[in-house]
């Protein structure tokens, strides 16, 4: 039983590592303001306001970047 437990989580790790070389790859295609708001706002998990100061940008555009390159994200995945 435990070696199919330890089968199953090792599947699961596989699947997730697959995932994330997937997400990275597509974020290579994001124009670099997108790709960096995506990566300080998700994947460094930076708020609206620190993502903004850093990259030097107005909350709303930072709001904006994030729908737009979460959006290209997801329909390049989908593909």
């Amino acid at each position: 039983q435990d070696e199919l437990c330890n089968d199953n989580h090792t599947d699961s790790n596989i699947e997730y590592a697959d995932f994330v070389n997937m997400i990275k790859h597509n974020l290579q295609k994001l124009p670099q303001t997108q790709r960096r708001v995506i990566e300080l706002s998700r994947l460094e998990q930076h708020s609206i306001q620190e993502v903004a100061q850093e990259l030097s940008l107005s909350e709303q555009t930072v709001r904006n970047q994030l729908s737009l390159g979460l959006k290209t994200l997801n329909n390049l995945i989908g593909d």
